[in-house]
């Protein structure tokens, strides 16, 4: 489904185009509720989610928390599970391929739930609900699975909005390329993060172990001694990657890995997950204005529309870099609406394409730390009486030990634990919910 006048079915399901549909200019991409795959969840094993669900009125409108709360964990055992999960249809698969955001009892029976109290005092004036936690490992990756209310994803991120509006015909394709045709809209996406004390960080109001976030994604956003380990998984420009793993056909998604210490807070090395979809022109009305630089092919060798050239993405909502092509020749052909069968598959005013471009490299002296964690998550839309709310569930995992200075080995049997806390970002890159320190204990 294309965000701004494509589809508008429920669960990103494409319609055919009405006859007759007006075709006056919209000012804003409309932003869909996504239901993973096409709104069908896979028949892996009963799906856990419903536990969170039974929680998340805590952060609904009209609700609140209140003095009945479960105790939120000091203490949480990451115990261990086998290397391959037997699923219900009797297929033995690895743990690992399993990173998908669909939390189900084949996976994650055995593990106990772990409730968290979110809310701006361990955070930043975010919002106030319950999210659940589960801990495992494999002997050989650690595996999370964080599950929390939202009200609607974000999990779009910045657009490019066509808008030949200064004086421009919209039907004349050269107005595509030329200065001042598009906007550059730059809502932010959801985003949940992952701290870990990497090496004793401390502020002058106490130490990560005791305080958490406080002390080292406030103010500076850096501790003002020692380090901590961040685990970030973004809605839009992590998320959306499919990369397969090697040797199959899972495709995972990923959480960018990085670390803050005393002097600054950083992504750990590596060739980013992303870049931008567009360069900046010279625009006499504006100073200067945004032209993309890749569109999806869109098309198989048939000339059918196809989201396998983009990498099974949804055309324009996301770019998978190596399978764009340059935006320089003058077409009045939109890929995005040809695959949504649209009535009107020109490009007209209001139309959008990601102001991204996902990629990850096949070379692992590229990847480097910074493509260490997978990440997968799905937004799954829940009706409760006239409301209708929803529920993010990621699935994370990492080697238990990596061998670099900025990421954090795990030691199985350890007697000392990890201390972690969560943040959890509604659509903002600063503003947060937070969680109380956990301290994790790897079991044998």
């Amino acid at each position: 489904m294309v965000v701004s006048r494509v589809s508008r079915a429920r669960g990103g399901e494409a319609r055919p185009g009405a006859a007759g549909r007006s075709r006056e200019p919209r000012s804003a991409p409309v932003r869909p509720r996504s239901r993973g795959r096409g709104g069908v969840r896979p028949a892996r094993g009963q799906c856990l989610i419903a536990v969170t669900l039974g929680l998340a009125c805590l952060g609904l409108a009209g609700c609140g928390l209140d003095e009945n709360l479960p105790e939120n964990p000091l203490q949480v055992i990451a115990q261990p599970v086998p290397l391959r999960v037997l699923l219900p249809n009797g297929d033995l698969v690895e743990r690992r391929h399993l990173v998908d955001g669909d939390a189900t009892d084949a996976e994650w029976a055995t593990v106990p739930y772990q409730y968290l109290a979110m809310g701006p005092e361990n955070g930043n004036g975010g919002g106030s609900y319950l999210a659940s936690l589960k801990v495992a490992h494999d002997s050989t990756r650690i595996y999370l699975l964080v599950q929390w209310p939202d009200d609607a994803p974000e999990n779009l991120g910045p657009r490019l909005v066509f808008a030949p509006n200064r004086g421009l015909d919209p039907d004349d394709c050269d107005s595509l390329l030329v200065t001042c045709s598009w906007r550059l809209e730059d809502p932010d996406e959801d985003r949940m993060a992952i701290m870990w004390d990497l090496r004793d960080a401390a502020d002058g109001s106490g130490t990560f172990k005791e305080r958490g976030c406080q002390v080292a994604c406030h103010g500076s956003m850096h501790p003002l001694s020692g380090a901590v380990d961040i685990w970030q998984w973004r809605a839009a420009r992590t998320n959306s990657i499919q990369y397969p793993l090697p040797g199959s056909n899972v495709r995972v998604g990923f959480a960018e890995d990085g670390y803050a210490d005393a002097s600054s807070r950083v992504l750990d090395p590596g060739d980013p997950f992303y870049r931008d979809n567009y360069r900046w022109v010279d625009c006499p009305a504006d100073g200067r204005a945004p032209v993309p630089l890749e569109i999806p092919v869109g098309l198989d060798v048939n000339g059918q529309p196809t989201t396998r050239t983009n990498d099974n993405m949804q055309p324009c909502q996301y770019i998978y870099d190596p399978s764009g092509f340059s935006f320089s020749a003058c077409s009045r052909n939109n890929p995005c609406r040809q695959f949504n069968q649209e009535d009107v598959e020109t490009w007209v005013s209001g139309d959008d394409l990601a102001a991204f471009l996902t990629n990850r490299p096949v070379s692992e002296t590229q990847r480097r730390s910074l493509h260490d964690v997978e990440a997968r998550g799905r937004f799954v839309e829940q009706v409760q009486g006239t409301l209708e709310r929803g529920v993010w569930t990621v699935e994370l995992s990492r080697s238990l030990q990596t061998g670099r200075a900025e990421d954090l080995d795990f030691v199985r049997g350890r007697p000392e634990p990890y201390h972690m806390a969560l943040a959890i970002m509604n659509h903002d890159s600063r503003i947060h919910s937070g969680s109380p320190v956990v301290q994790i204990t790897i079991q044998p």
